[in-house]
């Protein structure tokens, strides 16, 4: 058998189980090469850090070596068997079988154990994907202090991004351009760099669509409630999803397919090419309108020029490739999902009254607390409904999964970080105050309730009478959509139009 060289930078899923159906490489070789490119990039190199843990070489060799051996004897798992794939590191792992701890980019949860993987990992691994490592990511999905730099972990520092040479640049704003994105950046980066052809991330509002925008991905936020989360870290189910991302849709397509549990189809030309859109009813958001502002992030010289003539001509392929397109107006989300404590009161006098932790994250409309965006003193609908649940069911249930831990509740993750501050909270990142604050958020389960019902319904009122005329509704990867998509509960898709050279 030749062992075909392989270009990690363009290698697609799809791509190697060709290469694995025909017998020009194996996963065993596969592994290896991943491995060397992490090596290469991840603490050394170009410093990318983009993950926080590798599995056990040994262990490794040895699941590439028993899907081979299957592979060899007619037997598939799945259309990815034998395919190597990196996890945000909110996806709960076995310390024992899989040798990767969970830590969520917090070293409190450095030392905890597990003897199980996830429901999600599980069907991973029944599927015949290889877990190479865990991905750096925000620390807690942003739960720690405000402003928190995206991709930033006390665990595993800044991830880069992959096409900025020299890392974040001083004093650079929430999204500027050499902003990895976040939460799931590490996510996106190892697939970028070469560090694996597929990786999942998690999402409540552009934790997902953000750094695969900034890494040049396909992925796919699927719809609230279509992926299995429990054991998992996230806020809440009514507003936590997971996402796929590749470098071409037909992977993400595979990979959506096994996390979904369904046969999802992507229609392609047969060459990867234009095509598949006859029929589709398109609607379009104006980029002139539909982008993100300064305070957010900054478009130096033609930037914002050049994507815009890159959105309007990837429009007009949809347009040859046979689909119906309608320009659309909807009102942006700035201040859709602000509220008052007098807008939730108490459900009986028992009741306590509505927390006072503020803010929307910022102007991208997202949670306060997942990532993306820039505080304000606004109070938030995401917010308060997902910090209610993280406290009082969420993060309780996650770190009962452990099988050893220092760490069994939210108080116990303050006191840790207070006393090993150097490790927790250094100069970069002096503080903790959003796991204070949330020691003592007084939101009820009533005004929770009530907050998500509201949350949802202004998301669907917004988005319905669209999707009534239109199969799906396109905007610039640098636009606030996804906002409307979390509080409607879509599923929400990015992909590549061009590259953009930003320093011209």
């Amino acid at each position: 058998m030749a062992d075909q060289k392989l270009d990690l930078l363009t290698l697609t899923a799809t791509e190697i189980q060709h290469l694995l159906s025909t017998g020009l490489t194996t996963s065993i070789s596969l592994v290896k090469a991943y491995l060397a490119q992490i090596a290469t990039h991840n603490h050394a190199g170009l410093h990318l850090n983009a993950l926080i843990s590798i599995a056990p070489e040994a262990l490794l060799l040895e699941t590439a070596s028993r899907l081979d051996s299957e592979r060899a004897s007619g037997h598939l798992r799945s259309p990815l068997h034998g395919t190597p794939i990196v996890l945000k590191d909110t996806f709960l792992t076995s310390t024992t079988t899989l040798g990767l701890p969970t830590t969520c980019g917090s070293p409190a949860l450095a030392t905890a154990t597990s003897d199980s993987d996830s429901p999600l990992v599980q069907t991973l691994i029944d599927a015949g994907l290889i877990v190479l490592g865990k991905a750096n990511m925000t620390e807690l999905c942003g739960l720690k202090m405000r402003p928190l730099t995206p991709g930033w972990s006390s665990m595993g520092g800044q991830t880069q991004n992959p096409y900025i040479f020299g890392g974040l640049e001083e004093n650079e704003v929430m999204l500027g351009n050499s902003s990895a994105g976040g939460s799931s950046s590490g996510s996106a980066v190892s697939v970028a760099a070469g560090f694996a052809p597929l990786a999942l991330g998690t999402e409540v509002v552009g934790s997902v669509i953000t750094p695969s925008n900034r890494a040049g991905l396909y992925a796919l936020k699927c719809g609230v409630g279509t992926v299995e989360g429990s054991g998992d870290f996230g806020y809440w189910e009514g507003l936590d999803c997971v996402g796929a991302m590749g470098k071409g849709a037909m992977d993400v397509e595979l990979l959506a397919n096994v996390i979904m549990h369904r046969r999802l189809e992507v229609e392609t030309d047969g060459e990867g090419g234009r095509g598949g859109f006859s029929g589709l009813r398109i609607g379009v958001l104006d980029p002139t309108i539909w982008n993100l502002p300064e305070s957010v992030t900054v478009y130096p010289g033609e930037t914002k020029q050049v994507m815009e003539r890159s959105f309007w001509h990837a429009v007009e392929q949809m347009k040859i490739g046979g689909a119906e397109v309608t320009d659309n107006d909807l009102a942006l989300p700035w201040d859709a999902f602000k509220f008052s404590a007098a807008d939730f009161p108490m459900s009986d006098e028992h009741e306590e009254p509505v927390s006072e932790l503020g803010g929307t994250k910022g102007v991208t409309g997202s949670s306060e607390h997942d990532g993306d965006g820039e505080s304000s003193e606004q109070k938030s609908l995401f917010q308060e409904a997902c910090m209610h649940h993280l406290r009082t069911t969420r993060m309780p249930a996650f770190l009962s999964s452990f099988k050893t831990s220092e760490i069994r509740s939210l108080e116990d993750m303050v006191a840790w970080n207070e006393a090993h501050k150097e490790l927790a909270m250094p100069i970069s990142h002096p503080s903790q105050q959003d796991l204070v604050d949330l020691l003592s958020n007084t939101t009820t389960p009533s005004q929770a309730e009530a907050m998500a019902r509201e949350f949802r319904k202004r998301g669907k009122d917004a988005l319905d009478p669209i999707l009534k005329h239109v199969h799906v509704l396109v905007a610039l990867g640098d636009s606030p959509l996804c906002t409307y998509a979390a509080a409607a509960g879509e599923s929400a898709v990015i992909g590549p139009a061009s590259p953009l050279d930003i320093t011209r």
